[in-house]
């Protein structure tokens, strides 16, 4: 297995997907249950295994994470809102073989599923799957789930429900659908990084509206992405970014522009351009390993966004 030699991590291990079922009656007439389930994994952080915590596997999430690479919210919380138990970004799946599954977990942003001696440290944890285990275990969990009920007690949520409908749709999933892979994105997609407005990047010409990192199949991509985002800032964050300094953001954080980013310093102008090339150059890089995305272009168009400062 091809692993990226461009980042190392805090921690390495071979791992498998360790699940509890945990249940909730709901005393509504008639009653009925909800469940949830608890993840348990090498590098976890042991308190994830007391349910009262809120982190959960997300099964979809997990079934989607076997059929293609990527970002994907395979830890969540219960509600459905991962920032609500402290998960800020999601993991990082890559399959760079096809008998490997790979996991990097931001330390930062995951901190409260990671064990405290990597937890909020910079830098990611990696996690191995063999993948026929860790489709076994996906199916097992689906076995699960169909198992839960019973005639006086039947099931009628899986959390995270967020989306709506999360336990119809596992049950509706077929284990033989998790040998189709699929890219992240179809062969002759352009994907265009850069600040234009209140977006980040362009797919075949239109603006995206969601979180670029759900495209990241590797930290290392993650990483640039940071390193480049540092140099820009929404209106109406200016004042935080800018805490302590004098100067006036009055004119970039009026509601018109409230949403759109801005180059923080005009001195930084080409420093931003050349970590939004290494932004492209990395995330191609892992679109080409095990074929996660073949035939998708990407690159970067240079910042041309107002400076807040010279």
């Amino acid at each position: 297995m091809k692993l990226d030699p461009f980042a190392s991590p805090l921690a390495e291990f071979r791992a498998r997907l360790g699940w509890a079922l945990d249940h909730e009656t709901i005393h509504a007439q008639p009653a009925w249950q909800s469940i949830r389930f608890i993840p348990e994994f090498a590098g976890c952080n042991p308190a994830v295994l007391d349910s009262n915590t809120g982190i959960v596997w997300d099964v979809l999430e997990l079934f989607a994470s076997a059929q293609r690479p990527g970002g994907h919210q395979v830890l969540n919380s219960d509600c459905g809102y991962p920032p609500d138990v402290g998960i800020e970004e999601p993991v990082f799946v890559s399959h760079p073989d096809a008998g490997t599954v790979v996991w990097e977990i931001d330390a930062l942003a995951l901190a409260p599923a990671l064990a405290p001696e990597w937890a909020g440290r910079a830098g990611f944890v990696r996690l191995m799957f063999e993948r026929e285990t860790y489709e076994h275990d996906i199916c097992a969990m689906l076995d699960a789930i169909r198992a839960a009920g019973s005639p006086e007690l039947p099931v009628d949520e899986l959390e995270p429900d967020g989306r709506g409908m999360a336990f119809e749709r596992a049950l509706a999933l077929d284990c033989a659908q998790l040998r189709m892979r699929e890219p992240i994105l179809p062969p002759n997609t352009l994907l265009e990084f850069g600040f234009s407005g209140s977006h980040l990047l362009a797919i075949n010409g239109e603006p995206d509206r969601g979180w670029p990192v759900r495209l990241f199949p590797r930290w290392s991509v993650y990483a640039c992405f940071q390193e480049w985002l540092r140099f820009a800032c929404r209106g109406y964050a200016l004042r935080y970014a800018l805490e302590g300094m004098e100067a006036d953001w009055s004119d970039f954080s009026t509601e018109a522009v409230w949403n759109d980013f801005f180059l923080l310093r005009e001195s930084d102008r080409a420093a931003c351009d050349r970590a939004g090339e290494a932004l492209a150059r990395s995330l191609k890089a892992a679109f080409d390993e095990g074929g996660a995305a073949p035939g998708v272009e990407v690159v970067y168009r240079p910042c041309a966004c107002r400076a807040v400062l010279e």
